[in-house]
């Protein structure tokens, strides 16, 4: 009797015991990293070219990987990033631009870098909810981000430095700690050596660290089309040194996880060649609308046009001047050598993903991209520019990339094409949390 009674104890205590306990079931840790400007092609024409990337082609055989990614409006950095962190467009999560709308201090080009303009919960803050441990470095629109140990994006406006101020605005003693071992921190380098600083720093942290969820960005690639052109020698040169950068990251986060790790590899968008600028700020400035003083600097504006690269935005002081400026464009755009495609105004806009605040939104046609000079010609052939982005989404050249490898992800499997609003929720999945506000799908629904 007392021996029944005891086992019967004991299966009572490990009952209770189990069910008291929480759900402990292990998720694989998850990484993500954004190669900026990458595209599908690209790798394509790199191979052709007799450029061996090896780390690329490990994620299409041991991995699920996208023939092409549907961006959304507009096709830029910050907007993208923000999507690819939300899973919403860009007018639900309110990165509109890489820009503020400052006309007073356009020379200083103010950049959206601040997490609370972010409108929506991140995979960064699902991830903190959830308890895990998260990490970055220099992800788009990361500071004030709820990250563990965030290295942010940051560089100084006019110098594009600002070390001082990257460090306070990072986590506390984050970068000066790192620097001690690696050497000073690249502020604002876009530059194959800023990547290459980048990678060192994370994988500093991902060994002393060991994050649940960690971000991380390249921007070299970027840099380089728009400098040299989409299928520049340079720009395959700069593709091979990150696929090896690509395998030095791999080679640190499997020794330090093992096989229980997800690896994310993602870009914001594509590039397509221009060789002409259309300057809309000189025929609002013609019209009266924009005043300037000696130094050609503006002092009054009553119309103002933002560039976006393959697009404009334009805002108005006064909504009695919308007609008057609807006919400008108008008569702008029946000339083709302006280079003007489409206008938009609301609600259009909103619907296209921009930002309600927006008047107009003009977009360029082939090989020409919107510049904000407030005096000279309309259009000129002087282009600072060999390709850019910014154009509409539907545009092929605009698609960008997703590949992903790791424990429960299919191999070798090709998802088609798919939007970018469906990596977000994926990803958060493979987390153990969600993002209800997503509009994407997520794209293994069947294996996590």
């Amino acid at each position: 009797m007392k021996k029944a009674f005891l086992l019967l104890s004991l299966f009572l205590f490990f009952s209770l015991s189990a069910c008291s306990q929480p759900n402990t079931e292990l998720k694989p840790k998850l990484l993500l990293i954004s190669i900026d400007g990458l595209y599908p092609s690209l790798l394509q024409k790199a191979k052709q070219q007799g450029f061996l990337l090896p780390n690329f082609d490990r994620f299409l055989k041991e991995g699920s990987y996208a023939d092409a990614v549907i961006g959304v409006f507009p096709t830029l950095t910050y907007p993208i990033h923000t999507s690819l962190m939300t899973g919403v467009s860009s007018n639900v999560h309110g990165i509109t631009h890489n820009y503020l709308f400052e006309p007073e201090y356009a020379q200083y080009k103010n950049w959206m870098w601040l997490v609370n303009d972010i409108r929506v919960p991140t995979l960064w803050g699902q991830a903190k909810k959830a308890g895990l441990k998260t990490a970055n470095v220099d992800w788009p629109v990361s500071i004030g981000a709820p990250v563990d140990f965030n290295i942010v994006q940051y560089w100084h406006p006019t110098k594009k430095t600002g070390h001082d101020l990257l460090q306070a605005l990072s986590t506390p003693l984050l970068v000066a700690s790192l620097e001690k071992k690696l050497g000073p921190y690249l502020v604002g380098d876009w530059s194959i050596e800023g990547d290459r600083q980048r990678l060192r720093f994370a994988q500093a942290i991902i060994k002393q660290y060991q994050p649940d969820f960690m971000t991380i960005y390249f921007a070299s690639l970027d840099d380089t089309e728009h400098k040299t052109g989409v299928e520049s020698q340079s720009t395959f040169f700069i593709l091979r040194n990150l696929d090896t950068f690509l395998g030095q990251l791999l080679d640190t986060i499997y020794s330090t996880y093992g096989n229980q790790v997800v690896v994310a590899l993602v870009s914001d968008h594509g590039f397509m060649p221009v060789n002409k600028s259309i300057n809309l700020n000189t025929a609002f400035q013609k019209a009266g609308w924009i005043k300037l003083n000696k130094e050609k600097r503006l002092t009054e504006w009553d119309v103002y046009s933002l560039s976006g690269e393959g697009f404009t935005e334009i805002r108005l002081q006064k909504k009695q001047d919308y007609h008057k400026v609807l006919k400008l464009l108008q008569q702008l755009a029946r000339d083709p050598q302006n280079g003007i495609d489409r206008i938009f105004s609301q609600p259009e806009i909103e619907k296209l993903g921009g930002s309600i605040q927006t008047d107009f939104i003009v977009t360029a046609k082939r090989n020409f991209v919107f510049r904000d000079a407030l005096t000279g010609p309309l259009v000129d052939t002087h282009v600072n520019y060999a390709a850019t982005h910014g154009f509409m989404p539907s545009v092929p050249e605009m698609n960008s990339c997703f590949f992903i490898m790791g424990p429960h992800i299919p191999k070798n499997k090709n998802l088609g094409t798919i939007s970018v609003l469906d990596i977000a929720p994926t990803l958060a999945k493979l987390l153990g949390t969600d993002l209800p506000q997503a509009e994407g799908k997520n794209l293994f629904l069947e294996h996590t």
